[in-house]
């Protein structure tokens, strides 16, 4: 290694570094990030599952997200994203079929209050608005209360 010239040493580390950079590339473009499901319908339907196996009388259960879903199944974000939205809104048994494809199937909330609460900013309004439309028809077509930022009386 004392006697190597620098510069072919140089040449191999930049060519080693070109190899993983493409090699890491083409791993992320190519990775399944899970966006074929809905993570945040996935998280809530889990734990809405197993409360409803508690013996409490009321159930109550308290979210702090801002519930602005990017999915391939549907995001808030990118072109047309309210048009979408709007469209599973105004069709949550058909919305409802679609995200339990990917997940747990939502059960009879009839027992529970949920309670959502956000962080709202101006640049956020508009999305957090849909947000509140979206998810309170969804999870009240299961029979849930729901309830966007609001006091808790527990």
């Amino acid at each position: 290694m004392l006697g190597e010239n620098p510069l072919n040493r140089k040449d191999e580390v930049d060519k080693f570094y070109s190899e993983l950079e493409d090699s890491f590339s083409e791993l992320l473009n190519s990775a399944n990030w899970g966006t074929e499901a809905s993570k945040i319908y996935q998280k809530v339907t889990r734990e809405l599952i197993k409360m409803k196996k508690s013996e409490a009388d009321k159930k109550h259960i308290i979210i702090y997200s801002d519930m602005l879903e990017n999915s391939q199944l549907f995001s808030f974000y990118g072109a047309n994203w309210r048009s979408k939205i709007e469209k599973m809104i105004k069709d949550p048994e058909s919305t409802l079929a679609t995200l339990s494809k990917n997940g747990p199937a939502l059960p009879d909330l009839s027992e529970f209050e949920i309670h959502v609460i956000t962080t709202r900013t101006s640049a956020n309004d508009e999305k957090i608005n849909t947000s509140e439309q979206f998810w309170t028809t969804i999870l009240e077509f299961q029979g849930a209360a729901v309830s966007f930022n609001s006091v808790l009386e527990i």
